[in-house]
């Protein structure tokens, strides 16, 4: 049974690879095919369906609120100091502040509220802003 689970899954969704958004996380639009009022615009997740594969993405400005596929959204970034949510890996769920980010190599650091843990390398699929 479970061969036959991981033959109906999709190819590239190993280990939860796109099951990642949760609801109190910034994201940005990226399908062009929703317009002009919602592409490359943020919004908050309030609502997660799907298993994680899609959200209802409450648009900042507007209000809006949009049932928004997982492949339609990316993670946002803040500035340093900015509170984080981690979306995968052992710490998944987190919370924590921006340290720094490398820009040559995409990955970021995170200084976990819980412990002060630091988590070094995370990339930046890896973390979104925790909304306001």
């Amino acid at each position: 049974q479970q061969q036959q689970q991981q033959q109906q899954q999709p190819p590239g969704d190993r280990a939860g690879e796109h099951c990642w958004l949760v609801p109190g996380i910034v994201v940005k639009c990226v399908a062009k095919s929703l317009g002009a009022d919602y592409y490359k615009r943020k919004g908050d997740t309030v609502a997660v369906s799907a298993g994680g594969r899609a959200a209802t993405v409450r648009m900042h400005g507007s209000g809006d609120e949009l049932l928004l596929d997982a492949t339609h959204v990316q993670t946002v970034l803040p500035r340093p100091g900015g509170t984080v949510v981690v979306l995968r890996g052992a710490r998944a769920g987190e919370r924590g502040a921006l340290e720094r980010v490398d820009v040559d190599r995409f990955v970021a650091a995170v200084r976990l509220e819980r412990d002060g843990a630091v988590l070094e390398g995370l990339e930046y699929e890896d973390i979104s802003k925790a909304a306001a």
